[in-house]
């Protein structure tokens, strides 16, 4: 008899190809070109300006987007129930899509589960219709406590829903997913907090500088799951000094959201104010050639220090790094740091002192090879001066030839590869840097063509 335990132990591959196309499904459609109301209630600002530019976007697996539609699916349910005791339930609009609840301009929207009249509590007031799911210890903390309360984003969520529809209550109607025990609670309009909700979405939507964080505590339990904590706070090795998935023109320094004092438009639209023209596709960020990065997506790292744009329509700005000391470029004009390079390198690389001497003369000084300094320098032929950590690489180089680095040499020539970092001076002297090793990634070694 064959034995079938080996094939039922863990995810079996009938499971394993289920969660393959939720996930497909699930990435598939693309990033929402809007502000949530859903998310609105959120603690931090900044992670709300972070979403609004396209910047973080949540690794969901198959199995969640599965989950999600489980929540999605008990929306019908829920119309069933309501229907089943008497209400006049309406959850989709004359196309039989959900009702989309739209301001400033179409950048902060919403799609209500629907109205309802004939609530037994009040059975004469339409009420904005919200459904959730929740699991045991959120179902728990919900009866306890409310939803203004345990659930401040869906509070928040009805709000915003009640400001755009005049209706001034709304019924709040959840299941236990374990148990399939229901709750239900009425809430009221309040103008003043759904204004100031409102409010914020538009200061979030229309700033170009990445707002306050919500805690000013980088362990606090809330940005410790954040998915925007790398690029808040700041990454550590070996994660890129920018992650960011991909380049929108949401990132960009001369993109701007339109019509946001208009509450009737409800398709929204973007300006390119470097070419005077709408942006109807922002995520062609990666293939403009004027693409410039937002320097607040470098907040975690350093102050911008000058920003300057050259004759030939080339631009830069100076980032002067808080930790080492080291001031550095990016931008699109030559011996600047790109995008491209924010997006895959570390920034202890970035900001190391060599490379950043090499970046910032390369434009005056340095002839940037076209082939690998180390064809030039094979390691079996050189002599090993030090090998060690790249935090320590300037201080070493230092203590071998009595100069400074950042101050006082001049490199003649750099390579920047896959695989590795290498500044050459005066004297068959080379500094080399190794993103991807773990235990030592610095050399300086000296040798001959």
């Amino acid at each position: 008899m064959t034995k079938i335990a080996p094939e039922i132990l863990g995810e079996s591959r009938t499971v394993a190809d289920i969660y393959d196309v939720y996930k497909m499904r699930g990435d598939s459609p693309g990033r929402r070109g809007y502000l949530g109301a859903s998310n609105i209630g959120h603690f931090c600002d900044r992670y709300l300006w972070y979403e609004f530019r396209h910047c973080v976007q949540s690794p969901f697996s198959g199995r969640m987007y599965r989950l999600f539609e489980t929540g999605d699916l008990e929306e019908a349910r829920m119309v069933a129930d309501l229907r089943g005791i008497g209400c006049e339930i309406h959850d989709v609009d004359d196309a039989g899509e959900q009702f989309e609840i739209s301001f400033l301009g179409g950048h902060f929207k919403g799609h209500m589960d629907g109205a309802g009249l004939g609530i037994p509590e009040a059975p004469k007031a339409w009420h904005v219709l919200e459904f959730k799911t929740h699991n045991k210890k959120s179902f728990g903390q919900l009866k306890l406590h409310g939803v203004q309360e345990s659930k401040i984003k869906h509070h928040a969520q009805m709000q915003v829903y009640m400001l755009g529809t005049g209706m001034k209550r709304a019924l709040y109607l959840a299941k236990n997913k374990d148990t399939d025990e229901l709750y239900a609670e009425r809430s009221k309009f309040d103008p003043a907090y759904a204004g100031t909700l409102k409010q914020r979405a538009k200061r979030i939507i229309e700033s170009s500088n990445a707002p306050e964080r919500g805690s000013t505590k980088k362990d606090y339990y809330e940005c410790k799951w954040c998915d925007a904590r790398g690029l808040c706070w700041g990454t550590e090795a070996p994660e890129p000094a920018v992650p960011i998935a991909s380049l929108s023109c949401r990132q960009c320094c001369w993109a701007t959201p339109m019509n946001t004092d208009d509450d009737k438009r409800t398709e929204a639209s973007w300006c390119c104010e470097k070419y005077s023209k709408t942006i109807t596709d922002t995520g062609c960020g990666k293939d403009c050639p004027k693409f410039l990065m937002l320097p607040s997506l470098l907040d975690a790292y350093g102050e911008v220090s000058e920003h300057k744009e050259n004759k030939d329509g080339t631009e830069w700005v100076k980032i002067h790094n808080k930790e080492s000391g080291v001031t550095w470029k990016y931008g699109t004009a030559k011996g600047c740091h790109t995008h491209a390079v924010l997006m895959t390198t570390p920034i202890a690389v970035i900001a190391n002192g060599l490379v950043a001497t090499a970046q910032e003369e390369m434009e005056a000084e340095v002839e940037v090879v076209d082939r690998d300094i180390m064809d030039r320098y094979p390691i079996p032929d050189c002599c090993i001066k030090w090998q060690g950590r790249k935090e320590d690489l300037a201080a070493e180089w230092k203590k071998l030839y009595g100069k400074d680095p950042v101050s006082e040499e001049a490199p003649i020539n750099k390579c920047d590869t896959l695989g590795h970092i290498a500044v050459e001076y005066e004297g068959g002297r080379v500094a080399i840097v190794y993103p991807n090793q773990i235990t030592w990634n610095a050399m300086i070694i000296e040798g001959k063509e």
